[in-house]
């Protein structure tokens, strides 16, 4: 009768493949050595998943490990490390050595999400404003992620990161594996010219947060990533119809040279310019024959005539002023694939009709009976 001990590779890996809890998993490390080399790697996958440990105490961890010598594994603990979620405080400089450290011991990292804080003190009771920087709001040192992380880590497939610096973009060029880019400036002030070096990168997904950035600023470098299936940015920008020509197009309008042909997801949100007219949302639209979820702000929203729109999933339109529901009930009945639609009137009022939410089961009877009201939000 087979003991444990002579189980083949194959069945421990399956054993192992269905294990998920860090305590099992910990456990099964210690039945034998067939198990310990099966169960290691994945234990370490995602330890900051599983680790309470202070990022000091997790560096320490690695360097001592680094020194070792082990007859049961032949790479470092840093080396099965393939995802990381960290958070970083402003000011703390050691914290920032820690985490650079960190990342030249998992040079096999594919998943990486900083996210950054501000320590709590008495000013943060006061509202924000929005046109000051981070170094203004908490009178210190603007904490950044480290630039060489690219550099480090040059396997990243997904990198989610709040706080950079124009380094850290031009490095992103050394990653010529990621297909996840999500940036949050943070209020900082970047030049963006690193975003350039992106053209290196098979990009599927890109996500840009700033309250600091215009996108027009960098159209060229944008359209380079035609790839894209995901395309989510918030920018500064003023004329929001200039821009989604500009970007999604590749010449002159009226065209239909679409930038991005494998677009799927568009979200376009411009802070502080105006919203999409009805005519560029229409053209896009008819366009973009790929693309099934759509989020922007729109402007006197009118009612869509002689399109078809098959494609579309999901549409949220922000309105800058108000419209009708017949105007609403149109675009419904132009998007039969719709199975998601949310419209809101950013204009101040007390009427809760401006604010609207359809479900699929409301679609279809704006379909096949006409009128109805739809539910509030």
């Amino acid at each position: 009768m087979s003991t444990i001990r002579q189980l083949p590779f194959e069945t421990i890996s399956a054993i192992v493949n269905h294990i998920d809890n860090p305590h099992d998993l910990y456990q099964c490390t210690l039945t034998n050595t067939a198990f310990y080399k099966v169960t290691n790697p994945k234990l370490w996958h995602d330890p900051t998943k599983v680790k309470k440990l202070s990022y000091y105490d997790f560096v320490h961890i690695l360097v001592n490990d680094r020194q070792k010598k082990h007859n049961l594994r032949s790479l470092p603990l840093g080396h099965y490390i393939r995802r990381l979620d960290l958070t970083m405080v402003f000011g703390d400089s050691k914290m920032k050595a820690a985490i650079v450290l960190l990342f030249a011991y998992t040079p096999l990292l594919e998943i990486v999400t900083i996210a950054s804080i501000r320590p709590i003190d008495a000013s943060d009771r006061l509202p924000p404003d929005p046109m000051r920087t981070i170094d203004e709001m908490s009178g210190r040192s603007f904490y950044l992620v480290p630039e060489f992380l690219p550099i480090l880590c040059p396997r990243l497939r997904e990198i989610a990161v709040t706080g950079f610096n124009d380094d850290f973009l031009k490095n992103l060029g050394n990653c010529r594996q990621l297909r996840t880019l999500d940036l949050d400036d943070l209020f900082f002030d970047n030049s963006y010219d690193g975003l350039a070096s992106l053209r290196n990168c098979p990009l599927n997904s890109f996500f840009m947060n700033s309250n600091m950035w215009k996108a027009s600023n960098n159209i060229r470098d944008l359209q380079q990533l035609t790839r894209l299936s995901t395309l989510d940015i918030t920018t500064m920008d003023e004329e929001t119809d200039e821009l989604v020509e500009q970007l999604l197009f590749t010449s002159p309008q009226p065209s239909n040279d679409i930038a991005f042909p494998r677009l799927e997801t568009l979200r376009i949100f411009c802070q502080f310019g105006q919203g999409m007219s009805t005519h560029a949302l229409v053209h896009i639209l008819t366009t973009y024959s790929k693309l099934q979820e759509l989020y922007t702000k729109v402007f006197n929203l009118s009612i869509i005539q002689g399109h078809v729109l098959p494609h579309l999933r999901s549409l949220t339109l922000i309105d800058e002023g108000l419209t009708s529901k017949e105007v609403i009930h149109s675009w419904i009945k132009a998007c039969p694939g719709l199975i998601d639609f949310s419209y809101k009137s950013d204009r101040d009022s007390d009427d809760d009709d401006e604010n609207l939410y359809h479900d699929t089961s409301d679609m279809h009877r704006i379909r096949s009976v006409g009128l109805l009201e739809a539910r509030r939000f």
